[in-house]
């Protein structure tokens, strides 16, 4: 189970691959990304990497509201629902501040009328979760590329298939950001019984409803909406009946999850290549002074082909995980830490 759960091809992959998107370089474009799942983010600036977009991420309506005190961007994607401010509020707080560059609502309730509905809070557009990635290069040709029309850019070109090993890289990434976000919520939903915060609830199972269909859990992804569209009823019977089912099922799913990531750290290294490494993060560091993420994960994406001792490995992972959120400074602390 666990080598078939580190070689599957998330949902947002195999949409990709079968819709033969052409992409054109829009290296000259800067967007932030808004979710505050952990697993749905990094599938977003995975689907936008062909792009080489700069790529900004945050968690909360309250992170993008201090990114964009100094900062404009061709397009901020704001998921639309999260906890305690959700994204048509940080729409509506960036509209009210002046804030007139583009903003598209990401979606899983994606109904008819919908549209109107965000056009009318703020948003110019919206996109549909599971993300399509044909609905997304409409989006990105309108409000980036045109933007930008007088930028000279590359020929366009369809997307390269990863290679093998890149594939498994996002696939490690992707589950351990996945068992993060489901630890989390698992909480959160058993706390519902003491708590009764309803709305916590909703948006919590409106979260694993998303970010389990991004790891191919579409049956779990089902669940999930079914306790969500509960909460949203206010029907307090169902969700006393269904919830702990599903906690349990996502338990298992995690704790499969979390075995497989150890056989990957479980790698007995005694001698690594100290010299390529400290290069490697040595380029990181330097990437992330010009917040250049795309150079930094290029960075990363050559060291991952090489062998090294779990301890390495462990701070790897960390480092694309603070690059995940644009932490920069941090980035640069862990690799100056390492690179002396």
């Amino acid at each position: 189970l666990s080598e078939k759960l580190l070689r599957f091809e998330f949902a947002a992959h195999r949409t990709q691959k079968k819709a033969n998107v052409v992409y054109s370089d829009m290296s000259y474009g800067r967007v932030l990304i808004g979710d505050d799942v952990e697993t749905n983010l990094f599938v977003a600036e995975g689907l936008m990497l062909p792009y080489h977009l700069v790529v900004e991420t945050c968690t909360s309506g309250f992170d993008a509201l201090e990114k964009t005190k100094n900062q404009t961007y061709d397009i901020i994607f704001m998921d639309h629902m999260m906890p305690k401010m959700d994204g048509i509020e940080t729409a509506k707080k960036l509209r009210e501040r002046g804030y007139t560059a583009p903003i598209v609502a990401l979606t899983a309730n994606a109904i008819s009328g919908n549209d109107e509905m965000f056009k009318e809070n703020g948003f110019d557009d919206f996109i549909s979760k599971s993300i399509d990635v044909r609905q997304l290069g409409a989006v990105l040709n309108k409000l980036v590329r045109i933007k930008h029309k007088g930028r000279t850019y590359a020929a366009e070109q369809p997307a390269a298939p990863a290679d093998g090993a890149a594939d498994t890289s996002r696939n490690e990434k992707l589950l351990r950001f996945f068992v993060r976000d489901a630890e989390k919520a698992v909480t959160t939903l058993r706390e519902f019984a003491d708590s009764g915060d309803v709305s916590r609830f909703t948006t919590t199972a409106h979260a694993m409803k998303s970010a389990c269909a991004n790891v191919g859990e579409t049956e779990l992804s089902e669940l999930a909406k079914e306790l969500e569209f509960a909460g949203k009823r206010d029907d307090i019977d169902f969700i006393n009946a269904h919830t702990e089912p599903f906690v349990k099922r996502l338990e298992e799913f995690v704790n499969a999850s979390s075995r497989g990531l150890s056989l990957v750290l479980d790698v007995s290294v005694t001698e690594e290549d100290t010299d390529v490494l400290r290069e490697g993060l040595r380029k990181i560091a330097a990437a992330c002074e010009d917040f250049d993420t795309a150079a930094a994960n290029d960075v990363i994406a050559d060291l991952r082909k090489l062998t090294f001792s779990a301890e390495t490995t462990a701070l790897l992972n960390s480092v694309e995980e603070k690059l995940l959120f644009s932490d920069f400074d941090e980035v640069v602390r862990l690799c100056d830490g390492e690179s002396t």
